[in-house]
């Protein structure tokens, strides 16, 4: 039963270091994700501000520029929109993920706690049946 038991123990402390190893692998990637996103709002807002001066600079006699010019600002705020979107859906997911990850650790640390008890539990009855023997 030890031998059961010991290899049981084993086989959980291996399965939460790789949940813990993936864990930190899954945040590193999600920050990165994170990272490059706020980099696509800098150049956002650095493309909005380039087409608004474009568009102060241009005359109001060029029509086409205007429009063109008009254009590509609803075009990088329906982008800045969706950007938005996306965060929001992408934070939430990471935000479960982590949940269940955690959650999955947690409930392994619960057994391995469990198997150990009940080894304590077996080692001091042990020791109780020899002193009264």
């Amino acid at each position: 039963m030890e031998k059961k038991d010991e290899r049981e123990i084993e086989v959980l402390q291996g399965r939460i270091k790789t949940l813990e190893k993936e864990q930190e692998s899954y945040e590193y990637e999600a920050k990165s994700i994170l990272r490059e996103e706020e980099e696509e709002d800098m150049w956002i807002t650095q493309s909005h501000l380039l087409v608004e001066q474009m568009r102060a600079e241009c005359s109001s006699e060029d029509e086409k520029i205007q429009r063109l010019l008009y254009e590509k600002q609803d075009m990088l705020s329906a982008f800045r929109r969706k950007k938005i979107e996306f965060d929001s859906q992408f934070r939430e997911e990471v935000k479960q993920r982590r949940s269940r990850m955690e959650n999955d650790i947690e409930e392994l640390h619960t057994r391995l706690s469990k198997i150990q008890c009940k080894q304590k539990n077996a080692e001091n009855e042990k020791d109780t049946e020899g002193k009264y023997v």
